[in-house]
């Protein structure tokens, strides 16, 4: 259990380590939380998502049993925000009624899903899409926290 923690400490020349897991409740997302000093929840704003929304947020809290320090959440990350929906605001409103951060929502944008397919990161795919505008804010957000 503790074998990516043991693997992290050799990082330890960067001052931040992103782990992206996959959402399930698996053997590498209970190792990332363990290795995990904070999380980001992302949060797919469909009505669909919220009950696993508060599934991920009670695994994370589990995820404290044995720590010296409990692992911090530092936001709820909105995902496929769509403007023309009013589901998405509703969910969006929704998110700050149950939680303490919310951090700036990702918009939906075609280049997020063509960048990887190119290889490329979005600010090198299109850094003037939507997409890289949501990401650079999100690193502001993650900066000030």
């Amino acid at each position: 259990m503790r074998r990516l923690s043991r693997r992290l400490e050799s990082a330890n020349r960067y001052d931040v380590v992103v782990l992206d897991c996959p959402p399930s409740a698996s053997l590498l997302l209970a190792n990332a939380y363990r290795a995990a000093d904070e999380l980001v929840i992302p949060a797919k704003l469909d009505f669909l998502s919220l009950p696993a929304l508060e599934k991920t947020r009670a695994f994370a809290h589990g995820a404290d049993e044995g720590r010296a320090k409990p692992l911090r959440i530092a936001g709820i990350l909105p995902t496929f925000y769509d403007l023309r929906t009013h589901v998405s605001e509703e969910l969006l409103e929704t998110l700050r009624g149950r939680f303490t951060r919310i951090l700036s929502p990702i918009r939906i944008n075609v280049a997020l899903a063509e960048a990887p397919a190119a290889g490329q990161t979005i600010f090198e795919f299109d850094g003037s899409s939507r997409g890289a505008v949501d990401y650079a804010l999100l690193a502001e957000d993650l900066k000030l926290a």
